[in-house]
């Protein structure tokens, strides 16, 4: 339900990701800056309308099956993803560490949540917890959760053979993904900070698209040590 203090304001970009609930459609963003979601009902208040850029899908091509990503099943093992040509589950936790919520990521590239997602921290932080080796002060931050994966098991050189990742003598370098693609990539920066500002060096892996460059552009620094890659 629109709040009355919104009452006349005119929609002037719809069908957006929701950053809350993980919707991929089913935000509206208004001309006096607030927005509203019609799956999980949330309003936002006098969002800066400088910061907010129209959700254009990153990959309009045919829809790629796991199976032919490559990603090994150690990776996918580590993260805790369940995965099939089907769909995959990406789970997502809480700053306590526990399973709230997943992503789901249907045959036909259609997403859907399930669970606490708002309150979610980035995805793959709970693996910052596990031992397999000493950790980088590196760490790879992308646009989502597949490519997360990916990124982890190429800094690592984990082989796409690989069933099992062992204890490892070099610094493991870990790789996490924001929530809900860039339109919510500043709000997860922020509500992150305090987290990736323990590493050294965040390379922030956006996709390049003339239609994100301010969002991209409005992703805090993390006091200056961060480094973006399109």
């Amino acid at each position: 339900m629109i709040l009355e203090e919104h009452e006349g304001s005119k929609a002037v970009k719809t069908h957006q990701p929701c950053p809350d609930c993980g919707s991929s459609d089913a935000l509206s963003i208004y001309d006096d800056g607030h927005t509203y979601c019609f799956s999980c009902e949330e309003v936002t208040r006098d969002q800066e309308m400088d910061n907010v850029v129209e959700y254009v899908p990153k990959d309009t091509g045919p829809d790629k099956p796991w199976s032919e990503r490559r990603i090994s099943p150690a990776v996918v093992e580590y993260y805790d993803v369940t995965a099939s040509d089907m769909a995959v589950v990406f789970p997502y936790h809480n700053q306590d560490g526990l399973a709230v919520a997943k992503k789901i990521r249907h045959k036909g590239k259609q997403f859907s949540t399930d669970g606490d997602f708002k309150n979610c921290t980035l995805f793959g932080t709970h693996t910052l917890n596990k031992t397999i080796g000493q950790k980088s002060k590196t760490i790879i931050v992308t646009e989502g959760e597949a490519d997360a994966l990916a990124a982890f098991q190429m800094a690592n050189l984990i082989p796409s053979s690989a069933t099992s990742i062992m204890k490892r003598s070099q610094a493991v370098t870990s790789a996490l993904s924001i929530k809900s693609g860039q339109a919510s990539a500043a709000r997860d920066f922020k509500n992150n900070l305090e987290l990736l500002e323990t590493f050294d060096r965040v390379f922030i892996c956006l996709t390049t698209n003339l239609g994100h460059r301010r969002q991209r552009n409005s992703a805090p620094s993390c006091s200056g040590r961060a480094r973006r890659s399109s």
